[in-house]
Protein backbone atom coordinates (compact mmCIF):
# COMPACT_ATOMS: atom_id res chain seq x y z
CA UNK A 1 0.00 0.00 0.00
CA UNK A 2 1.17 3.49 -0.86
CA UNK A 3 0.75 6.68 1.16
CA UNK A 4 -1.00 9.36 -0.84
CA UNK A 5 -0.95 13.11 -0.22
CA UNK A 6 -4.05 15.14 -0.99
CA UNK A 7 -5.13 14.81 -4.63
CA UNK A 8 -5.77 18.56 -4.82
CA UNK A 9 -3.40 20.50 -2.55
CA UNK A 10 -0.76 17.82 -1.77
CA UNK A 11 -1.25 18.32 1.99
CA UNK A 12 0.01 15.33 3.99
CA UNK A 13 -2.53 15.31 6.84
CA UNK A 14 -6.02 13.87 6.50
CA UNK A 15 -8.82 12.48 8.69
CA UNK A 16 -9.88 8.86 8.22
CA UNK A 17 -13.62 8.27 7.86
CA UNK A 18 -13.75 4.63 6.71
CA UNK A 19 -11.35 1.67 6.82
CA UNK A 20 -12.19 -1.96 6.03
CA UNK A 21 -10.55 -4.82 4.10
CA UNK A 22 -12.50 -6.63 1.37
CA UNK A 23 -11.74 -9.77 -0.62
CA UNK A 24 -12.05 -8.91 -4.31
CA UNK A 25 -12.43 -11.21 -7.30
CA UNK A 26 -9.05 -12.25 -8.65
CA UNK A 27 -7.19 -9.83 -6.35
CA UNK A 28 -7.48 -11.22 -2.83
CA UNK A 29 -7.71 -8.92 0.18
CA UNK A 30 -7.68 -5.19 -0.53
CA UNK A 31 -8.06 -2.52 2.15
CA UNK A 32 -10.44 0.37 1.49
CA UNK A 33 -9.50 3.47 3.47
CA UNK A 34 -11.26 6.79 2.84
CA UNK A 35 -9.80 10.04 4.18
CA UNK A 36 -10.64 13.75 4.04
CA UNK A 37 -7.86 16.30 3.58
CA UNK A 38 -7.44 18.47 6.68
CA UNK A 39 -6.39 21.43 4.53
CA UNK A 40 -8.83 21.62 1.60
CA UNK A 41 -11.48 18.97 2.34
CA UNK A 42 -10.83 16.77 -0.69
CA UNK A 43 -11.92 13.12 -0.27
CA UNK A 44 -9.74 10.24 -1.47
CA UNK A 45 -8.40 6.78 -0.67
CA UNK A 46 -5.27 6.86 1.47
CA UNK A 47 -3.24 4.76 1.59
CA UNK A 48 -3.77 3.50 -1.93
CA UNK A 49 -4.41 -0.16 -2.73
CA UNK A 50 -1.58 -1.99 -4.47
CA UNK A 51 -1.14 -0.24 -7.83
CA UNK A 52 -0.54 -3.52 -9.67
CA UNK A 53 -3.95 -4.71 -8.45
CA UNK A 54 -5.50 -1.47 -9.68
CA UNK A 55 -4.00 -1.93 -13.13
CA UNK A 56 -4.96 -5.60 -13.22
CA UNK A 57 -8.57 -4.67 -12.51
CA UNK A 58 -8.84 -2.38 -15.53
CA UNK A 59 -6.74 -4.38 -17.96
CA UNK A 60 -8.08 -7.87 -17.17
CA UNK A 61 -11.42 -7.48 -15.39
CA UNK A 62 -12.93 -4.32 -16.81
CA UNK A 63 -16.69 -4.44 -16.39
CA UNK A 64 -17.37 -1.95 -19.17
CA UNK A 65 -17.93 -4.38 -22.04
CA UNK A 66 -21.69 -4.75 -21.50
CA UNK A 67 -21.76 -8.50 -20.78
CA UNK A 68 -25.22 -9.99 -21.08
CA UNK A 69 -26.33 -7.19 -23.40
CA UNK A 70 -24.62 -8.33 -26.61
CA UNK A 71 -22.26 -5.39 -26.34
CA UNK A 72 -25.03 -2.81 -26.41
CA UNK A 73 -24.97 0.17 -24.00
CA UNK A 74 -27.40 0.40 -21.10
CA UNK A 75 -30.35 2.77 -21.21
CA UNK A 76 -28.59 4.81 -18.52
CA UNK A 77 -25.54 5.28 -20.71
CA UNK A 78 -27.62 6.26 -23.73
CA UNK A 79 -29.38 8.90 -21.63
CA UNK A 80 -26.02 10.11 -20.27
CA UNK A 81 -24.72 10.73 -23.79
CA UNK A 82 -27.86 12.64 -24.69
CA UNK A 83 -27.24 14.86 -21.67
CA UNK A 84 -23.51 15.29 -22.24
CA UNK A 85 -23.84 16.21 -25.90
CA UNK A 86 -26.64 18.66 -25.12
CA UNK A 87 -24.49 20.28 -22.41
CA UNK A 88 -21.44 20.68 -24.67
CA UNK A 89 -23.51 21.99 -27.59
CA UNK A 90 -24.18 25.13 -25.52
CA UNK A 91 -20.48 25.99 -25.48
CA UNK A 92 -18.84 24.61 -28.61
CA UNK A 93 -19.69 23.30 -32.06
CA UNK A 94 -18.89 19.65 -32.88
CA UNK A 95 -15.85 20.13 -35.02
CA UNK A 96 -12.25 19.05 -34.77
CA UNK A 97 -10.67 16.16 -32.88
CA UNK A 98 -11.97 14.67 -29.64
CA UNK A 99 -10.01 12.25 -27.44
CA UNK A 100 -11.57 10.18 -24.65
CA UNK A 101 -9.57 8.94 -21.68
CA UNK A 102 -10.99 5.57 -20.62
CA UNK A 103 -13.10 5.03 -23.74
CA UNK A 104 -14.38 1.59 -22.59
CA UNK A 105 -16.81 0.10 -25.12
CA UNK A 106 -16.49 2.99 -27.58
CA UNK A 107 -20.13 4.06 -27.32
CA UNK A 108 -19.32 7.58 -26.11
CA UNK A 109 -16.92 8.17 -29.00
CA UNK A 110 -19.44 6.65 -31.40
CA UNK A 111 -22.00 9.23 -30.32
CA UNK A 112 -19.47 12.06 -30.57
CA UNK A 113 -18.52 10.82 -34.03
CA UNK A 114 -22.17 10.87 -35.07
CA UNK A 115 -22.35 14.46 -33.79
CA UNK A 116 -19.54 15.51 -36.12
CA UNK A 117 -16.29 14.97 -34.22
CA UNK A 118 -13.21 13.08 -35.39
CA UNK A 119 -12.58 10.73 -32.50
CA UNK A 120 -9.76 8.89 -30.76
CA UNK A 121 -9.32 7.36 -27.32
CA UNK A 122 -7.51 4.98 -25.00
CA UNK A 123 -8.53 2.17 -22.63
CA UNK A 124 -6.49 -0.51 -20.81
CA UNK A 125 -8.97 -3.32 -21.52
CA UNK A 126 -8.32 -5.47 -24.60
CA UNK A 127 -11.94 -6.62 -24.55
CA UNK A 128 -13.21 -3.04 -24.49
CA UNK A 129 -10.97 -2.05 -27.41
CA UNK A 130 -12.14 -5.09 -29.37
CA UNK A 131 -15.78 -4.25 -28.62
CA UNK A 132 -15.33 -0.67 -29.84
CA UNK A 133 -13.93 -2.10 -33.08
CA UNK A 134 -16.65 -4.70 -33.61
CA UNK A 135 -19.60 -2.53 -32.56
CA UNK A 136 -18.62 0.87 -33.93
CA UNK A 137 -15.63 0.28 -36.27
CA UNK A 138 -13.44 2.43 -34.02
CA UNK A 139 -9.69 1.71 -33.96
CA UNK A 140 -8.65 2.95 -30.53
CA UNK A 141 -5.53 2.74 -28.36
CA UNK A 142 -5.01 0.02 -25.76
CA UNK A 143 -3.16 1.14 -22.65
CA UNK A 144 -3.13 3.55 -19.73
CA UNK A 145 -3.19 7.29 -20.32
CA UNK A 146 -0.21 7.67 -17.98
CA UNK A 147 1.88 5.66 -20.49
CA UNK A 148 0.37 7.12 -23.67
CA UNK A 149 2.70 8.90 -26.09
CA UNK A 150 0.55 11.90 -26.85
CA UNK A 151 3.08 13.58 -29.17
CA UNK A 152 2.04 17.16 -29.92
CA UNK A 153 -0.97 19.09 -28.71
CA UNK A 154 -3.51 17.96 -31.26
CA UNK A 155 -7.00 17.72 -29.76
CA UNK A 156 -9.83 20.22 -29.59
CA UNK A 157 -11.66 18.32 -26.87
CA UNK A 158 -10.54 15.89 -24.16
CA UNK A 159 -13.36 13.79 -22.68
CA UNK A 160 -13.10 12.44 -19.13
CA UNK A 161 -16.48 10.94 -18.26
CA UNK A 162 -16.61 8.77 -15.14
CA UNK A 163 -12.88 8.10 -15.26
CA UNK A 164 -11.06 10.81 -13.27
CA UNK A 165 -12.19 9.23 -9.98
CA UNK A 166 -10.37 6.02 -10.94
CA UNK A 167 -6.86 7.48 -11.22
CA UNK A 168 -4.06 7.23 -8.70
CA UNK A 169 -3.02 10.81 -9.52
CA UNK A 170 -5.89 12.77 -11.12
CA UNK A 171 -3.82 15.95 -11.11
CA UNK A 172 -1.10 14.33 -13.23
CA UNK A 173 -3.74 13.02 -15.64
CA UNK A 174 -5.27 16.47 -16.06
CA UNK A 175 -1.84 17.99 -16.68
CA UNK A 176 -1.20 15.39 -19.37
CA UNK A 177 -4.56 16.15 -20.93
CA UNK A 178 -3.68 19.84 -20.99
CA UNK A 179 -0.51 19.00 -22.90
CA UNK A 180 -2.60 17.10 -25.46
CA UNK A 181 -5.00 20.01 -25.92
CA UNK A 182 -4.79 22.62 -28.67
CA UNK A 183 -4.87 26.28 -27.71
CA UNK A 184 -8.52 27.15 -27.29
CA UNK A 185 -9.44 23.50 -26.76
CA UNK A 186 -11.73 22.26 -24.00
CA UNK A 187 -11.60 19.57 -21.32
CA UNK A 188 -14.96 18.01 -20.40
CA UNK A 189 -15.28 16.19 -17.05
CA UNK A 190 -18.14 14.19 -15.57
CA UNK A 191 -17.76 12.36 -12.26
CA UNK A 192 -19.88 11.14 -9.34
CA UNK A 193 -20.71 14.14 -7.18
CA UNK A 194 -19.94 14.38 -3.47
CA UNK A 195 -23.19 16.16 -2.65
CA UNK A 196 -26.51 15.19 -1.10
CA UNK A 197 -25.19 12.25 0.96
CA UNK A 198 -28.74 11.12 1.67
CA UNK A 199 -28.89 9.91 -1.94
CA UNK A 200 -25.60 7.99 -1.93
CA UNK A 201 -26.23 4.27 -2.46
CA UNK A 202 -25.02 1.40 -0.32
CA UNK A 203 -21.25 1.04 -0.61
CA UNK A 204 -20.76 4.44 -2.21
CA UNK A 205 -17.15 4.12 -1.12
CA UNK A 206 -15.68 1.44 -3.37
CA UNK A 207 -12.28 0.04 -4.35
CA UNK A 208 -12.52 1.33 -7.93
CA UNK A 209 -13.10 4.96 -6.97
CA UNK A 210 -9.84 6.33 -5.64
CA UNK A 211 -11.11 9.94 -5.41
CA UNK A 212 -14.45 11.58 -4.63
CA UNK A 213 -15.18 15.06 -5.98
CA UNK A 214 -17.54 17.73 -4.75
CA UNK A 215 -18.19 20.73 -7.02
CA UNK A 216 -15.79 22.76 -4.88
CA UNK A 217 -12.95 20.21 -4.84
CA UNK A 218 -13.30 19.80 -8.62
CA UNK A 219 -12.95 23.55 -9.18
CA UNK A 220 -9.99 23.58 -6.79
CA UNK A 221 -8.32 20.76 -8.72
CA UNK A 222 -8.94 22.35 -12.11
CA UNK A 223 -7.46 25.66 -11.01
CA UNK A 224 -4.49 23.94 -9.35
CA UNK A 225 -3.77 22.34 -12.74
CA UNK A 226 -4.13 25.55 -14.72
CA UNK A 227 -7.57 24.77 -16.14
CA UNK A 228 -9.91 27.74 -16.33
CA UNK A 229 -13.46 26.57 -15.47
CA UNK A 230 -16.00 27.79 -18.01
CA UNK A 231 -19.04 28.24 -15.85
CA UNK A 232 -20.07 26.52 -12.63
CA UNK A 233 -20.03 22.78 -12.00
CA UNK A 234 -23.43 21.46 -13.03
CA UNK A 235 -25.00 18.95 -10.66
CA UNK A 236 -27.87 16.78 -11.84
CA UNK A 237 -29.80 15.33 -8.94
CA UNK A 238 -32.67 14.10 -11.11
CA UNK A 239 -30.44 11.54 -12.82
CA UNK A 240 -28.31 9.20 -10.73
CA UNK A 241 -25.78 6.76 -12.10
CA UNK A 242 -26.56 5.42 -9.40
CA UNK A 243 -25.24 8.39 -7.43
CA UNK A 244 -25.44 12.15 -7.98
CA UNK A 245 -23.31 13.30 -10.87
CA UNK A 246 -21.63 16.55 -11.83
CA UNK A 247 -20.18 17.85 -15.07
CA UNK A 248 -18.00 20.78 -15.98
CA UNK A 249 -15.59 21.92 -18.64
CA UNK A 250 -12.65 24.24 -18.96
CA UNK A 251 -9.74 25.40 -21.08
CA UNK A 252 -6.08 26.21 -20.61
CA UNK A 253 -5.61 28.98 -18.08
CA UNK A 254 -3.29 30.04 -15.29
CA UNK A 255 -2.56 28.05 -12.14
CA UNK A 256 -4.60 29.59 -9.32
CA UNK A 257 -4.64 29.14 -5.53
CA UNK A 258 -7.45 27.16 -3.92
CA UNK A 259 -10.78 28.94 -3.71
CA UNK A 260 -11.81 27.77 -0.26
CA UNK A 261 -11.91 24.68 1.90
CA UNK A 262 -14.78 22.25 1.39
CA UNK A 263 -16.27 22.55 4.87
CA UNK A 264 -19.02 19.98 4.36
CA UNK A 265 -17.12 16.96 3.04
CA UNK A 266 -16.01 15.51 6.39
CA UNK A 267 -19.42 15.69 8.07
CA UNK A 268 -21.16 14.29 4.97
CA UNK A 269 -18.80 11.31 4.81
CA UNK A 270 -19.14 10.58 8.52
CA UNK A 271 -22.94 10.75 8.36
CA UNK A 272 -22.99 8.47 5.33
CA UNK A 273 -20.79 5.82 6.98
CA UNK A 274 -23.15 5.66 9.96
CA UNK A 275 -26.20 5.43 7.71
CA UNK A 276 -24.61 2.75 5.52
CA UNK A 277 -24.22 0.44 8.53
CA UNK A 278 -27.98 0.55 9.07
CA UNK A 279 -28.62 -0.10 5.38
CA UNK A 280 -26.52 -3.25 5.44
CA UNK A 281 -28.52 -4.48 8.42
CA UNK A 282 -31.69 -4.00 6.38
CA UNK A 283 -30.15 -5.85 3.43
CA UNK A 284 -29.08 -8.70 5.69
CA UNK A 285 -32.67 -8.97 6.94
CA UNK A 286 -33.98 -9.13 3.35
CA UNK A 287 -31.53 -11.93 2.54
CA UNK A 288 -32.49 -13.90 5.65
CA UNK A 289 -36.17 -13.72 4.71
CA UNK A 290 -35.64 -14.37 1.00
CA UNK A 291 -33.41 -17.42 1.49
CA UNK A 292 -35.10 -18.95 4.55
CA UNK A 293 -36.59 -21.88 2.62
CA UNK A 294 -33.80 -22.26 0.06
CA UNK A 295 -31.72 -25.41 -0.22
CA UNK A 296 -29.31 -23.66 -2.63
CA UNK A 297 -28.30 -20.00 -2.94
CA UNK A 298 -26.89 -18.29 -6.03
CA UNK A 299 -25.45 -14.77 -5.90
CA UNK A 300 -25.81 -13.02 -9.24
CA UNK A 301 -22.77 -10.78 -9.62
CA UNK A 302 -19.10 -11.38 -8.93
CA UNK A 303 -17.85 -7.83 -8.61
CA UNK A 304 -17.03 -5.34 -5.88
CA UNK A 305 -20.64 -5.13 -4.69
CA UNK A 306 -20.65 -8.86 -3.94
CA UNK A 307 -17.34 -8.57 -2.11
CA UNK A 308 -18.91 -5.93 0.11
CA UNK A 309 -22.13 -7.93 0.42
CA UNK A 310 -20.27 -10.98 1.71
CA UNK A 311 -18.26 -8.86 4.14
CA UNK A 312 -21.17 -6.80 5.48
CA UNK A 313 -23.83 -9.53 5.83
CA UNK A 314 -24.06 -13.02 7.33
CA UNK A 315 -24.72 -14.67 3.98
CA UNK A 316 -21.62 -16.88 4.22
CA UNK A 317 -22.96 -18.28 7.50
CA UNK A 318 -26.01 -19.80 5.81
CA UNK A 319 -26.11 -23.59 5.71
CA UNK A 320 -27.25 -23.74 2.07
CA UNK A 321 -24.48 -24.13 -0.55
CA UNK A 322 -23.61 -20.84 -2.25
CA UNK A 323 -22.80 -20.32 -5.93
CA UNK A 324 -21.66 -17.05 -7.51
CA UNK A 325 -22.54 -16.39 -11.16
CA UNK A 326 -21.62 -13.49 -13.42
CA UNK A 327 -22.40 -12.74 -17.05
CA UNK A 328 -18.85 -11.45 -17.63
CA UNK A 329 -16.58 -14.25 -18.95
CA UNK A 330 -13.56 -12.41 -17.55
CA UNK A 331 -14.65 -13.44 -14.05
CA UNK A 332 -15.38 -17.11 -14.74
CA UNK A 333 -13.00 -19.43 -12.93
CA UNK A 334 -11.84 -16.72 -10.52
CA UNK A 335 -12.66 -17.00 -6.83
CA UNK A 336 -14.35 -14.75 -4.32
CA UNK A 337 -14.19 -15.90 -0.68
CA UNK A 338 -13.11 -19.34 -1.98
CA UNK A 339 -16.25 -19.57 -4.14
CA UNK A 340 -15.50 -20.05 -7.84
CA UNK A 341 -17.45 -17.74 -10.14
CA UNK A 342 -19.30 -19.53 -12.94
CA UNK A 343 -21.49 -18.66 -15.92
CA UNK A 344 -25.22 -18.00 -15.40
CA UNK A 345 -25.99 -20.90 -17.75
CA UNK A 346 -24.93 -23.29 -14.96
CA UNK A 347 -27.94 -22.29 -12.84
CA UNK A 348 -30.92 -24.63 -12.75
CA UNK A 349 -33.65 -22.01 -12.93
CA UNK A 350 -36.32 -24.71 -12.74
CA UNK A 351 -35.26 -25.54 -9.17
CA UNK A 352 -37.92 -24.19 -6.75
CA UNK A 353 -35.49 -24.63 -3.85
CA UNK A 354 -32.96 -22.23 -5.41
CA UNK A 355 -32.85 -18.59 -4.23
CA UNK A 356 -31.06 -16.11 -6.51
CA UNK A 357 -29.73 -13.04 -4.69
CA UNK A 358 -29.16 -10.19 -7.16
CA UNK A 359 -26.02 -8.39 -6.02
CA UNK A 360 -26.13 -5.14 -7.94
CA UNK A 361 -27.44 -1.68 -7.20
CA UNK A 362 -27.17 -0.36 -10.75
CA UNK A 363 -28.46 -3.33 -12.72
CA UNK A 364 -30.79 -4.98 -10.22
CA UNK A 365 -33.96 -4.39 -12.23
CA UNK A 366 -32.35 -5.31 -15.54
CA UNK A 367 -31.11 -8.64 -14.12
CA UNK A 368 -34.47 -9.32 -12.48
CA UNK A 369 -36.34 -8.71 -15.73
CA UNK A 370 -33.97 -11.00 -17.63
CA UNK A 371 -34.54 -13.80 -15.12
CA UNK A 372 -38.30 -13.34 -15.07
CA UNK A 373 -38.42 -13.53 -18.87
CA UNK A 374 -37.34 -17.18 -18.62
CA UNK A 375 -40.52 -19.27 -18.79
CA UNK A 376 -38.81 -22.12 -16.92
CA UNK A 377 -38.05 -19.99 -13.87
CA UNK A 378 -39.17 -21.59 -10.61
CA UNK A 379 -36.31 -20.32 -8.46
CA UNK A 380 -37.07 -17.39 -6.18
CA UNK A 381 -35.46 -13.99 -6.77
CA UNK A 382 -34.17 -11.89 -3.88
CA UNK A 383 -33.71 -8.18 -4.60
CA UNK A 384 -31.87 -5.95 -2.17
CA UNK A 385 -32.96 -2.46 -3.19
CA UNK A 386 -36.33 -2.50 -4.96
Amino acid sequence: MTFRPCIVCQHAQSTEVFNKPYHLTGLGEVALCITVCDNCGAVYQNPLPDQQKIRKTYSEMSNYTNPGRDGKPSATKVAALDRQLAYLSKFMSPKGRAFQVGCSDGYTLHRFQQAGWKVDGIDPSSRAIALAKSQYSLALNKGFIEDFNSKDAQYDLIILTHVLEHFVDPKAVLLKCLAMLKDGGHIFIEVPSLIDQESWPTSYFTFEHLSYFSPLSMINLMKACGIEPLGPVVTDLTEKDPYPIQMCHGRKGKISPLIEKDQQALSMCQAYVNRDKARWQDINHKIDIGTAEAKNIAIWGGGVHTAQLLEETTLLEHFAPITIVDSDPQKWGKSLYDITIVAPSTLILEDPELAIVISSFVFEQEIKQTLEANHNLHASIVTLYS
